[in-house]
């Protein structure tokens, strides 16, 4: 009988061995939930900076790149768009540089660059239109970019005016 008890203790738990990993279980997931809850709000922060300094980067452009020399519009400046694809899953934005600023020029041709962001765009109007030589904005009916991410949401403030751009 005292060796079907010895080998019985030998293979059961103690109370603390329970208790020391369950306490470990929970510090584990703790950490866990606590990990990807701080890495929503640097996402969405994320995001919204690498917007902020592409639109910085257009009106940058916009503001020294040299005047047309042949076409419809030779002499003029050219004009930027940043173009925000609301109906695309990947959530991108573009960056164009058109001769004429109309909707029909923002085309592969005309591409400068291609941006991907995680958060979803809550936007009116898809395109921002900025004129050189003054990197002017013109963004109809709406001044700010919102991007959201889980619940939690950054507005991009764009001052049509004065050209700055702002993350709130």
């Amino acid at each position: 009988m005292n060796k079907k008890n010895s080998v019985a203790k030998k293979l059961s738990f103690t109370l603390i061995e329970i208790i020391v990993a369950v306490a470990i279980i929970v510090l584990i997931s703790t950490t866990v939930f606590l990990s990807f809850s701080i890495f929503t709000p640097r996402r969405l922060e994320t995001d919204a900076r690498k917007v902020v300094a592409d639109i910085r980067l257009t009106r940058q452009m916009a503001m020294t790149t040299p005047r047309q020399t042949s076409g419809p519009a030779s002499g003029q400046p050219y004009i930027y768009a940043v173009s925000f694809d609301k109906t695309n899953t990947d959530k991108e934005y573009s960056i164009y540089r058109t001769q004429t600023g109309v909707r029909g020029e923002l085309t592969a041709l005309n591409l400068i660059k291609k941006g991907v962001i995680q958060a979803s765009l809550n936007l009116v109007n898809t395109n921002l239109w900025i004129y050189s030589p003054k990197g002017n904005f013109y963004f109809y009916n709406q001044d700010n970019i919102t991007l959201s991410n889980q619940g939690k949401s950054k507005q991009i403030k764009v001052s049509p005016a004065t050209g700055y751009v702002k993350v709130e």
